[in-house]
């Protein structure tokens, strides 16, 4: 669960830009620290694209021949393609010195699909001034063989505004494979929403990121509402750890509770049921996180199951607390 990628909510404003060095004086520091979540999506999508072992033989490669000096991020680049037999600099240069990141709209053509790319805004697709950028974009397309056996085909990029991909468009496919790219994805038919879903059947990482794609693309006006809505109801299992992974969002609630009369409790109160009131060792940082917001949530929209157990609990406590003290 951990693995899903944020897609850097805040690159989705206009006026953020990426830092890739810090001045001996300090310049672009804060900006550094700010955008630490950024590089890491961005990095976590390359690790997926090269495979651990090459990643992590160019990491290697690139803290030996730097350990005692300063370093921009090309190094890291230029080790990577070293270890890689890719060229990870032409790969990653917009990603790192460019604004934002890009929503790739699929549309169905005669043999396939057209793929599209475009800057995301949170208000939309950016005014034709700020959407010059092009990235380079592993497609990472999951598809199904002749045996209906699933694949992710690693080998193609969009590296222009749009091409064309050849596909057997009777099976279902899914772009951006477990969703560990940092971009989002807008398919824009019924058909190929439904060939996305079932393709994303196998793995949650492809079913939440359906979802939060969904719902995004929605807030910025992109894609009909009842659409995300009508998605969150059928794979209700995952919109708990959806909301539980985003927290109690207000635009998240909002579009929620338009559709449900009140999320907290046909989402968190379940959740509580299933995770329980305890934390366990060795339990994930997430695992928890989601569990103190669905105690949360369900205590603050007054569930009486949930508010009685913590009240049982606190005086338990407060008796043994006693105990011990006398």
């Amino acid at each position: 669960m951990e693995q899903l990628s944020s897609r850097g909510y805040l690159s989705g404003f206009s006026h953020l830009r990426w830092v890739s060095s810090v001045g001996g004086d300090g310049q672009n520091c804060s900006e550094a620290v700010f955008f630490l979540g950024f590089y890491d999506e961005v990095l976590r999508m390359l690790s997926s694209l090269l495979e651990e072992d090459l990643f992590f033989k160019g990491v290697s490669l690139y803290l030996k021949e730097r350990q005692f000096g300063n370093s921009v991020a090309g190094d890291l680049w230029d080790a990577l393609s070293r270890a890689s037999g890719m060229d990870v600099t032409m790969l990653m240069e917009n990603w790192i010195t460019k604004t934002g990141y890009p929503v790739i709209t699929v549309t169905e053509s005669p043999g396939g699909i057209d793929v599209r790319q475009n800057r995301f805004l949170e208000s939309g697709i950016a005014a034709p001034k700020d959407d010059e950028t092009i990235w380079t974009v592993p497609l990472n397309i999951l598809a199904f063989n002749s045996d209906n056996n699933p694949g992710i085909d690693k080998s193609i990029f969009l590296s222009e505004r749009s091409k064309c991909i050849a596909l057997d468009m009777s099976k279902p496919f899914k772009l951006n494979a477990s969703t560990v790219g940092f971009y989002r994805v807008h398919y824009d038919s019924d058909k190929l929403n439904k060939l996305a879903l079932e393709a994303a059947k196998g793995g949650i990482c492809d079913r939440v990121g359906l979802m939060d794609d969904a719902m995004a693309l929605a807030k910025a006006n992109l894609a009909k509402l009842s659409n995300a809505l009508t998605l969150i109801a059928k794979l209700a299992g995952e919109t708990k750890y959806y909301l539980g992974r985003h927290g109690c969002k207000p635009n998240r609630i909002t579009l929620l509770n338009a559709w449900w009369e009140n999320v907290s409790i046909y989402i968190f109160v379940p959740l509580v049921s299933d995770l329980g009131y305890e934390y366990p060792p060795g339990e994930s940082s997430d695992t928890g996180a989601v569990r103190t917001l669905a105690i949360k949530c369900s205590v603050n929209a007054g569930d009486p199951g949930v508010v009685a157990e913590l009240k049982s609990r606190f005086r338990y406590t407060m008796m043994a607390t006693d105990g011990k003290r006398q």
